[in-house]
């Protein structure tokens, strides 16, 4: 899958100098207690509707906000983080910030939970995910720089907190690492000295539909960190509970033969035990096309194809072109089984292209980035057309193109207008150097992120984003892809993989 631009936006985590009064009757309540000052430290509230919550909002502190009045409320969502006001004599002068309030708590209420985190302690789940999240540089988080200093020297964190394994393990998780994360847990497991994490149960809840509201059965649900998997009825309903880590990003994939693929991810931070919930409601749209073909010794061989694609032969393998819009060739060597085979035999290539205007774009656009040079965790990204393909074997199973032995994809890019030709993100001379660049390489695919970086002396900050993205279905996430600049025109080409 390709992503032509990528906008990314600021993570806050945050933490929260409020506590809350007493609403007789009206909530469920756990909290635990400072021995040396004797009041709640943690308290996790549950209402039963929103006026009650409101009504038992208590600001404190003195502190002038870092930023001027806080036009903006500080916060995470209560499912992915935690909860930060500032002093009530700063909303209360100025009707704007009044008003956001409000809109910031309606939908804070939605969740099942509110947490309210006090300055003395943090739950041991928060204080991993906020150190994790901090920004060192850039858009890396702090997950990759405990990755590097555990692999080479030990991890540089206070260790009085949690355990460095504990940070660790969440590292692992949240830069799609899971063999590594797994494989970490039993060895906590294993260490009487430092035992297994915690665990804590999520409560996964949706329905899966087409495009026409009709109920889709026989959905597979597969939660990717844990490789556990679950099917929908015959209302389209998935319901599970799955014991996770916590905290933890779970990432999931929904997939059904005939549909295009659906991503979810949600961040799991609790505190007293208290279970994690991810509830959805997803339409999976139907292919552009789909290619049927029998993958044998000496290429490919095309045994019928539907929609908007039209097939072609080339030297051992075929051709495909999508809607005008961009073409792949499919080599018989491309294909691979779940454990790293060749695959030979019966296969459907389902392809699909989502505009714009298309609802399941918004299940791929919030996905993480992961690379070595930068990653981005809740990521925002912007498509101008975005190809998707999947390979499924004569039984149903899933395939993988690997990263390894990529496919060539074909296609040209948008400008803001939608109409063919280079984006503007880029001068004209900026991409007559891309071009010229690329024309004098050796190198198939020579552009990256880091190339734009050194060519036009750009910072992230600045635009040196990549511009073209695989989606990794076995991750959940995305990852940078090598291209070549054609023409000044808007011609590119890139590789183009599923799995590793």
């Amino acid at each position: 899958m390709m992503k032509y631009l990528i906008l990314p936006f600021a993570l806050l985590i945050l933490g929260c100098g409020s506590v809350v009064e007493e609403v007789e009757k009206e909530v469920e309540h756990q909290s635990e207690t400072s021995i040396s000052e004797g009041k709640p430290v943690v308290e996790i509230r549950k209402y039963k509707d929103f006026d009650a919550f409101y009504a038992s909002i208590v600001f404190l502190g003195e502190d002038v906000p870092t930023v001027e009045y806080r036009d903006q409320l500080d916060y995470e969502h209560p499912k992915k983080g935690i909860v930060e006001f500032y002093p009530k004599k700063y909303y209360d002068r100025h009707s704007k910030n009044q008003e956001v309030l409000r809109g910031k708590l309606e939908e804070i209420s939605k969740s099942t939970q509110v947490f309210w985190v006090g300055e003395e302690a943090l739950p041991e789940s928060v204080s991993i995910h906020n150190y994790l999240h901090e920004e060192i540089e850039s858009h890396s988080p702090n997950a990759r720089r405990v990755i590097n200093a555990s692999e080479k020297e030990g991890v540089a964190v206070d260790p009085s907190v949690v355990t460095e394994d504990a940070y660790l393990l969440y590292a692992y998780t949240l830069l799609g690492e899971y063999d590594k994360a797994n494989s970490l847990e039993q060895e906590m497991c294993d260490n009487t000295e430092v035992g297994c994490p915690e665990k804590v149960d999520l409560v996964v809840s949706g329905r899966v539909t087409d495009e026409a509201g009709g109920a889709l059965s026989g959905v597979t649900l597969a939660v990717l960190n844990y490789e556990k998997e679950f099917v929908s009825d015959e209302e389209g309903v998935l319901e599970a509970i799955i014991s996770v880590r916590n905290p933890d990003k779970i990432r999931v994939r929904l997939s059904k033969q005939g549909y295009a693929d659906a991503f979810l991810d949600e961040y799991v931070i609790t505190a007293f035990g208290e279970s994690a919930k991810m509830d959805f409601s997803v339409v999976l749209l139907k292919p552009v096309g789909v290619v049927k073909v029998d993958i044998g010794g000496v290429g490919v061989e095309v045994l019928g194809s539907d929609g908007s694609v039209v097939v072609s032969s080339v030297d051992e393998g075929i051709e495909v072109d999508v809607m005008e819009e961009f073409s792949f060739v499919l080599q018989k060597d491309s294909i691979f089984t779940k454990d790293g085979s060749q695959y030979k035999g019966l296969a459907d290539i389902e392809v699909f292209y989502f505009s714009n205007g298309d609802e399941i774009k918004d299940s791929f656009l919030g996905l993480d980035i992961v690379s070595e040079g930068f990653d981005l965790l809740d990521a925002g990204l912007v498509s101008f057309g975005m190809p998707y393909i999947k390979v499924l074997g004569s039984d149903g199973e899933r395939l993988a193109i690997q990263k390894k032995s990529p496919i060539v994809v074909t296609g040209f890019m948008r400008n803001y207008a939608n109409n063919k030709g280079l984006p503007e993100f880029f001068t004209k001379a900026e991409w007559e150097a891309i071009y010229e660049y690329g024309k004098a390489s050796s190198e198939s695919f020579p552009i990256t992120w880091s190339v734009t970086e050194d060519l036009l002396g750009r910072t992230e900050s600045e635009g040196s984003f990549g511009l073209l993205w695989n989606l990794r279905q076995d991750l959940g996430v995305w990852e940078p892809s090598k291209y070549k600049i054609l023409n000044l025109e808007g011609d590119f080409q890139t590789n183009f993989y599923t799995h590793e």
